[in-house]
C-alpha cells in the first residue's frame, strides 16, 4: 500500500470489550483524522451444539462478540464520526 500512496495500519481489537473498541477507533480518528467508515464484521459461529450439551461460557463469549461487538462498534464509530439523530 505504501508504493501506492496509500495507509494502513493495523490495530488489535476484542470486540467483547468496548473499552478496546472505543481504543481503536480512537487510535483510526486519530491516525487518518477522521473515520469515514466502519465495516463491524468481526463474529464467531462456535458454539454449535445441542443446547442441553451447550457451553454457558463459550455460549456468553460469542454472544459478546457477535451481538455487543456490534453495538460497541456502532456506539463508538458514531460519536467519532458525529452522527447525530
Amino acid at each position: 500500500l505504501g508504493s501506492r500512496g496509500l495507509k494502513a495500519t493495523a490495530i488489535p481489537c476484542d470486540v467483547s470489550e468496548a473499552s478496546q473498541v472505543k481504543a481503536l477507533l480512537e487510535g483510526a480518528a486519530t491516525a487518518y483524522g477522521k473515520v469515514d467508515v466502519l465495516v463491524n464484521n468481526a463474529g464467531r459461529i462456535d458454539p454449535v451444539s445441542r443446547i442441553e450439551s451447550s457451553d454457558v461460557d463459550e455460549w456468553s463469549k460469542t454472544v459478546d462478540i457477535n451481538l455487543k461487538g456490534v453495538y460497541y462498534g456502532m456506539r463508538y464509530a458514531s460519536e467519532i464520526m458525529n452522527i447525530v439523530h
